[in-house]
């Protein structure tokens, strides 16, 4: 199956984004639990967002590069 470089491309910038989101919101509410000291599970859930945006970022990176380089062929 042949992807073109810049189908790949902007589905890496789509995952970028998607994850970048997720990321930032996980951060914004992180410092909002940590500021009004709350709950403990708005504050849990705050840093599993963060943590996944960041693993999603790493992982879409990591696939996506691999896969411009060769010439999107897979």
């Amino acid at each position: 199956m042949l992807i073109k470089k810049s189908v790949l491309y902007c589905l890496s910038l789509i995952g970028h984004a998607v994850f970048t989101v997720i990321t930032a919101a996980g951060v914004s509410s992180t410092f909002w639990w940590l500021i009004n000291g709350k709950a403990l599970f708005g504050l849990s859930t705050a840093l599993i967002m963060t943590w996944v945006g960041i693993g999603g970022i790493m992982l879409f990176f990591a696939i996506f590069k691999n896969r411009i380089r060769e010439g999107g062929e897979r």
